[in-house]
This record gives C-alpha cells, sequence and structure tokens, in this order.
C-alpha cells in the first residue's frame, strides 16, 4: 500500500442553494470572475480561462459543484483535472480557450498521465496546493447489513438475516480511505437503519471529515436517530416507490408500516439533511401512472428524484423497452422544466435519445457506477465493484481498487470507435457493464440498449472540447 497521502482541502459545509431561486446571483458572481456559463435544459456548462486560476477561482467552482451537481448535468471546461480531482469525470480539458502548458512536479504521480496536456504555464495558482490525482475511488458505499423491513418487487439484494458489517470493519476501511484522500463514503443496505451500530458509523465518519451519504427506506425514524442524522449526514437518499399507500405496498409488499408515516418522516428529513433525494426503480405501474408519480414526488420538494433502471436479465427483448424509455426520458426533461430535477441515476447509453445534450440533461450516465469512481464493500466484508457486479475482488480498498478483475470488468476499450470519439463518453462510458453481463454473459460486450447515431450527435456547448 502506497504511502499515505496529504488529506484533500474539505469545503462541503457549504449551504446548498434551492432549485431554482438562487441561481440569478450564482451567475452573477460567475459572470464577476469571468466564467462562461452556458445552458440547454438542465445541461450547465461553465468555461473557465485556465491561466486566470486563483485561490477564490477554486472556492467558486467548488461552490458551484457542491450547489449544482445534485440538480444539473454539470460539465467544467478548461480546468485542469487536478484543480477539481474529486469532479475529474465531469471535466474537459484544456477546453475551448487554448492553453501553453508545463509540466509540474504533480504530474509525475499523476494518474491522468497521457490524457492530461499539463498545467496551464500562464497561471499564477499557487503550486504547493495541487496535488496529482491519484487512481482511487471518488467514493466508499458501505453494505452494512443484509437485512430488510421491506421486500421490493425489483430488488436484486441479498437476503441474509445475520449478515453484517462490524463497526470494526467499517472503522478499518475508513482509516484506510482517509489515508487515500477519499472524500465520500455512503451507508446503505439492505436497510441500514436496522444496523445496531449504524449512528456509531455514522457519528465516525463525519468525525473523520468525510462527506457521509445515506441510503434508507425511511420507514423508521425515532427520535433519537433523527438527532444523530442531522448532525451527521450531509446528503440522503430515500427509496420510495409508490405515488400512494396503494401502489407502495403493491411494490415493496409492505403491509406493517403506515405510509403517512414514512411521508412524515420523509418531510422532517427534508428539513435536517442539506440535500434530500427521493429514488424510485422504473416499474411498469411508475410508467403507467407517470403523472402521479410526477405530482405526488413534487409535492415532497426533494433536490432530486432519481429513478432506476432495473438492474436484472429482461424477460423479453431488451432493444424493445427503447421507445418507453425514450419517452420517460423525454417525460423527465418536461419534469425539470416544470421545477422537479428528475433523473435517470444508473448507467443507460445516452444514444438511447438521438439528441445528445438532452440525454445529458436526464442521463447521469456510468461514470458514478459499474465501478468507474466507487466501489462497494458487501455485508458479507469483501469489495465489489459495484452493486451489481457481485465478485470479490480483494480485502481492501487498493487491493480491490487495482484489481485486475475489477479494471476487466469496467473496460470500455473493445467499444466502438463512434463511441469512444463520442463527446459524452466520458460520463456515458456506452451504458451500464452490468446489463451487457445479463443479457450477453460478459462485461466487454455492449449494453443491449447501446446504438451509435455518429451523425445526429451534438457537441458539448458552446463548442467541440479541443
Amino acid at each position: 500500500m502506497p504511502a499515505p497521502l496529504t488529506r484533500p482541502r474539505l469545503c462541503y459545509n457549504v449551504p446548498s442553494m434551492n432549485y431554482p431561486n438562487s441561481y440569478p446571483s450564482l451567475a452573477k458572481l460567475l459572470k464577476r470572475h469571468n466564467i462562461l456559463v452556458t445552458s440547454e435544459n438542465l445541461f450547465l456548462c461553465l468555461d473557465v480561462d485556465a491561466g486566470q486560476l486563483t485561490p477564490t477561482i477554486y472556492k467558486i467552482l467548488e461552490l458551484v459543484w457542491l450547489s449544482v451537481k445534485d440538480t444539473h448535468f454539470l460539465v467544467l471546461r478548461g480546468v485542469p483535472f487536478c484543480f477539481l480531482p474529486y469532479a475529474r469525470h465531469r471535466i474537459l480539458y484544456p477546453g475551448l480557450r487554448k492553453q501553453t502548458t508545463r509540466t509540474i512536479e504533480a504530474c509525475g504521480s499523476c494518474c491522468l498521465q497521457g490524457k492530461c496536456p499539463g498545467w496551464p504555464a500562464k497561471s499564477s495558482y499557487p503550486l504547493s496546493r495541487i496535488q496529482p490525482v491519484i487512481d482511487m475511488p471518488n467514493e466508499i458505499v458501505f453494505e452494512i447489513t443484509a437485512r430488510c423491513n421491506l421486500s421490493c418487487r425489483y430488488c436484486t439484494g441479498i437476503k441474509q438475516a445475520h449478515t453484517e458489517l462490524s463497526f470494526a470493519q467499517v472503522r478499518t476501511v475508513l482509516d484506510e480511505a482517509l489515508a487515500l484522500g477519499i472524500r465520500a463514503v455512503r451507508f446503505t443496505g439492505g436497510e441500514p437503519l436496522l444496523h445496531p451500530e449504524l449512528l456509531q458509523m455514522l457519528s465516525l465518519a463525519k468525525q473523520m471529515g468525510f462527506y457521509v451519504l445515506l441510503n434508507t427506506n425511511a420507514t423508521i425514524l425515532p427520535d433519537a436517530t433523527r438527532q444523530v442524522l442531522a448532525r451527521t449526514v450531509d446528503n440522503i437518499l430515500v427509496s420510495l416507490q409508490g405515488h400512494d399507500a396503494d401502489s407502495e405496498k403493491e411494490l415493496t409488499n409492505d403491509a406493517q408500516h403506515s405510509f403517512t408515516e414514512k411521508i412524515r418522516h420523509l418531510f422532517q428529513l427534508r428539513t435536517i439533511i442539506p440535500i434530500f433525494r427521493v429514488g424510485t426503480v422504473i416499474s411498469q405501474p411508475l410508467l403507467d401512472r407517470l403523472p402521479a408519480y410526477f405530482l405526488f414526488i413534487k409535492t415532497l420538494r426533494p433536490n432530486s428524484w432519481e429513478l432506476f433502471r432495473p438492474m436484472a436479465l429482461p424477460l423479453t427483448d431488451p432493444r424493445s423497452e427503447i421507445p418507453a424509455f425514450q419517452k420517460l426520458l423525454k417525460t423527465l426533461l418536461y419534469m425539470n422544466q416544470q421545477g422537479l430535477r428528475a433523473i435517470l441515476a444508473n448507467a443507460m447509453p445516452f444514444c438511447v435519445l438521438p439528441d445528445l445534450t438532452m440525454a445529458a440533461s436526464v442521463l447521469l450516465g456510468a461514470a458514478s457506477d459499474d465501478g468507474h469512481s466507487r466501489l462497494v464493500m458487501d455485508a458479507r466484508g469483501y469489495f465489489k465493484s459495484s452493486y451489481f457486479m457481485p465478485e470479490n475482488i480483494g480485502p481492501t480498498i487498493h487491493s480491490a481498487w487495482h484489481s485486475a478483475e475489477r479494471k476487466n470488468n469496467c473496460s470500455v476499450s473493445l467499444l466502438p470507435d463512434a463511441c469512444q470519439s463520442c463527446d459524452h463518453f466520458n460520463w456515458c462510458l456506452a451504458g451500464s457493464r452490468s446489463m451487457a453481463r445479463f443479457c450477453s454473459g460478459t462485461y466487454q460486450d455492449l449494453d443491449p440498449l447501446f446504438t451509435t447515431r455518429p451523425s445526429n450527435a451534438r457537441h458539448i456547448m458552446p463548442g467541440r472540447n479541443v
């Protein structure tokens, strides 16, 4: 294992912006510092003159990133990867303004050598503040328990009542993550609130300076638990499968918990957690009743409503689902225009829609999934590439991330040239490796929804990256 790195600068205690009222003031701030903002739907592109980087610009871009990344598809152009390494999957460099570059000390140990042209030669930014981009995940996910108090129709999680991570196991991994400079950790399950040591885990992670995320179904929320969550959780994703009591019961097989009580918990969480998100797996009932879902979710006022493509072997030809997905994505775009940030949060090829810029407004892409930027610690005590890549790839972050199996499973080197030359490739990554395996038996094959339309592909605004 390499020597511990200096702890990265953390500025997560930034008030989140409420969509969309605060954006005029944000736009004024960016304009005052000569940062060009272009937008289409909820796709935002910020163009920065790399030769004019300052500590103030760093603070501004970090503020924008933390405030907007959960409500918009944000791209930063002209910023060196090492300036905001945790946002590197959304950086296009050098950008529209061509820069003369040079090699600095950090370049020697940067994992992006060969992809980055170097540090802008005219920049007076203090080089002592620059750290190399390290080939490590951005986030560690702890599946702390396999237990759950629901039995959701589309859940593929293991259901072993006594399979749990211990506090000691989590603490060991947190220590390694801190040493490696990883910024974010997520606690999920099963249902993590069923774990007797969850609150201690959250408190430790926050004390260590991590950005803490929690996934929960919010069916149980005692006052004491809520108080700890208010102190320790930065970002919460609540599973909500129905738009009323009947549909929630239909999709979760939950006859035990009151839907009214769950919704009360959601409103409580929205008031105490900086980023409050709602997650729903795409189902036929959802597609049939989408207007009812939209009206109901909007009353909850989440920072985002995140829909998830079911990750399982399709019962029919997957390509027969393309028209339904296209209709859904266009509806999500309409919802965004009506003030509800609605996105498809797991991997799907952007080219499922003819207009790639439209796709980028409602699809997060595979860059945040499928082992490309995070690792999952299974409740059985080993690391895996993602929720849906079950193979044991190692006992530690370092060994798992650098394992040949993860690199092979996540490889996109065999994808068509038309895909790899697309402007959106860095975050689309041609869709889901997991669905490729489900449908063809290998992670290296194409996502079954993949199609290329290079003649229709639209470039990143306001011009092509160079």
